[in-house]
């Protein structure tokens, strides 16, 4: 597919209004997502009858992998930095990152050359999508 190429959806909202991992310079999360509450702009209006879908809006088109972080409870990630965009999804559980909670269902965008640091006190699952090979330098 083409840069060109228009991508059609049955949402809210334009694929242009998707968060770029390669351009966003911010944290960016469903928290902060500003077009919108991510859950109304970006559910899909055709489902199967008792089934919900909502489109995570981050351009996916440069991850190259995706990985199930499984993190046990009252453990710290130090401060550290990705060379790389890396998009987390919230599956179980709750995590604590640079200051803000993020729980089950929350979705969350640090960009490349992004210092950050996670806690958690119940542990956590989520699923990371990585643009690379998780490039991480320790910065702490």
């Amino acid at each position: 597919m083409t840069d060109s190429k228009k991508i059609e959806m049955d949402i809210d909202i334009s694929f242009d209004d998707f968060v770029n991992p390669k351009t966003s310079n911010e944290i960016v999360s469903n928290k902060t997502f500003d077009k919108g509450d991510w859950n109304e702009v970006c559910m899909m209006r055709k489902a199967f009858s008792g089934t919900k879908r909502r489109v995570l809006p981050i351009d996916f088109r440069d991850f190259c992998m995706l990985v199930v972080s499984e993190v046990e409870p009252n453990t710290t990630v130090p401060k550290h930095v990705h060379k790389e965009g890396i998009a987390r999804y919230i599956i179980s559980g709750s995590l604590v990152l640079n200051g803000e909670e993020y729980k089950a269902g929350d979705w969350i965008l640090v960009p490349e050359d992004t210092p950050y640091e996670i806690f958690t006190e119940e542990g956590y699952t989520a699923i990371a999508g990585y643009l690379q090979a998780c490039e991480t330098d320790d910065i702490s």
